[in-house]
């Protein structure tokens, strides 16, 4: 049951965030014809790659191992871990360190307690790089043991050019990168 939940979570936090940012594409039901992106009049994107989620094959991308800032998209990355890490029902209290993140927040208070569910949502439904940053110092309150579980965890997938330093995203010094095939390989395994 608890296996189930965390799917559906993490399936319906990815939808929302695919139609937020609207990356969605759309195919015809026989799946021939994939709306070729990179040759719209208008596309805005950088980069992007459409992958069978069963089978992880490339169906179409455009630019797809250009690494590009994550920005909030660090976020599944951070949804991902978290799910392997803690229980849904796990409590986390708020400490100083952990509200002291700019960006959007969910505004946290030193000493609320949250649930990790509760936290995870406020971090992927209202991208609270607050709730991120409480997340992955749940783990033991050192960031930087997060950030390789992260890294590491994004390798096992096979994320081999992305890298995470937070897991927020917020980033003023170009030290995360990531490209859409790796995220792609990201949704395929969540």
């Amino acid at each position: 049951m608890q296996s189930m939940k965390r799917r559906f979570l993490v399936v319906f936090i990815i939808t929302i965030l695919i139609l937020m940012l609207g990356l969605a594409t759309k195919s015809k039901s026989n799946q021939e014809e994939i709306m070729t992106i990179g040759t719209s009049t208008k596309n805005t994107s950088k980069s992007c790659v459409v992958m069978d989620v069963n089978t992880e094959e490339v169906l179409f991308d455009y630019f797809a191992n250009t690494p590009h800032l994550p920005a909030s998209i660090t976020k599944l990355l951070t949804l991902y871990v978290c799910l392997q890490l803690y229980q849904l029902d796990d409590y986390v209290i708020i400490t100083k360190e952990m509200i002291n993140v700019e960006g959007s927040r969910i505004y946290l208070e030193e000493g609320d307690c949250l649930s990790v569910e509760m936290l995870l949502y406020g971090m992927m439904l209202c991208s609270g790089n607050d709730a991120a940053l409480a997340l992955a110092l749940h783990y033991d309150n050192n960031l930087e043991d997060f950030m390789v579980i992260m890294n590491d965890t994004a390798k096992l997938i096979g994320m081999k050019n992305s890298y995470f330093n937070n897991p927020h995203g917020l980033d003023s010094e170009n030290e995360n990168y990531v490209t859409a095939y790796d995220m792609g390989l990201l949704v395929c395994k969540g």
